[in-house]
This record gives C-alpha cells, structure tokens and sequence, in this order.
C-alpha cells in the first residue's frame, strides 16, 4: 500500500472516531503501535483502517485493536476477535473469537462473558463450539494478590471428568 502513512482525526467531537491509516511501506509497525496507544489513553477509542500490509506483520494488530483483534500465529491460525463492555459498573464483558487454523482447515468459535460480583471478585465463563466449557471465580484478597478457582468440562466427552483446579498469584 503506497500512500497515505497516517491520517489521525482529532476533533473535539465525541461522535468521530480517531482514525489511524497504516501503511507497512511508509514507517515501520510499532511506531503505528506507539500512537495507537497514546490515543487510546487520551480518547479511548482508535480506529485502524487500510491495513494494507502483509498477513504476518498483523500479530501485533490485536494489541492496538483492544477490543477487536486480528492476530495470526505462525502462518497457520488466523483469529478474530470482538469484546463489548455490557456494564461498565459492575464489569460485564461480553465476547467472541473465531479461530481458522489453515494447516487442518478447522474454525472454532468461542464465546465467553466475564462479571464483577463486587470489586474484589470475578467471575469468567466461556464455551466453544466443540463443547467446552470453562469458568473461573477470581478473588483478589490483597492487593495484586489473587486466589483464583476454575474449572473445565467437555460436554463432548461426559465419561472424563471435569477439570478442577486453584491458583494463587502474589506479588509484592
């Protein structure tokens, strides 16, 4: 893609989006990284359009994205994914990611929501298409220190049992 390197709309106005159009060929990806960030910060919002660059350099897509990702790992599985903050109050998060992996020509679709029960706490769930189920319940008893437990079914496989296990992560 020749051209334009980046075309940032900062207006005042709420209803615009802040634009930022990429071009591999003009400079290089982390500084487009770099300014989707900083306008992140400042607007909360960042819209990347014209990616016109080639499929191995949009790894790092899905970090400026935030709630949209494009991402592909090692030239083989291409994921999309799309999160929408339900209730900001208490933490309701909705969303979905759709992976193709092109080596076994597979998709899988996930779903998941994650809600704040009170600030301290955490609930996670999310289920696939193959019959996967996963939730988790985390508590963050001291500051930066969370106790987490989650569990694991296959609605595919009932004969196995269910996964269960606990966590806890300290930090300083």
């Amino acid at each position: 893609m020749v051209g334009t390197t980046e075309a940032v709309d900062s207006s005042a106005s709420n209803n615009k989006k802040n634009r930022i159009q990429v071009s591999h060929t003009q400079k290089p990806l982390f500084f487009y990284d770099n300014l989707a960030k900083r306008y992140m910060q400042q607007y909360n919002e960042v819209e990347l359009s014209a990616l016109g660059m080639a499929i191995a350099i949009v790894v790092t897509i899905a970090e400026i994205l935030k709630n949209h990702g494009l991402a592909i790992e090692k030239s083989d599985i291409l994921t999309a994914s799309h999160c929408h903050i339900v209730s900001p109050l208490t933490n309701t998060t909705v969303g979905a990611e759709r992976t193709h992996s092109f080596s076994i020509n597979e998709n899988t679709l996930t779903n998941g929501t994650q809600h704040a029960l009170d600030p301290l706490t955490t609930v996670k769930a999310r289920l696939n298409n193959y019959g996967k189920a996963r939730a988790l319940i985390q508590h963050e008893w001291r500051p930066k220190s969370l106790f987490t437990i989650f569990g694991e079914m296959d609605a595919r496989a009932i004969e196995k049992s269910a996964k269960v296990g606990l966590a806890m992560a300290l930090k300083p």
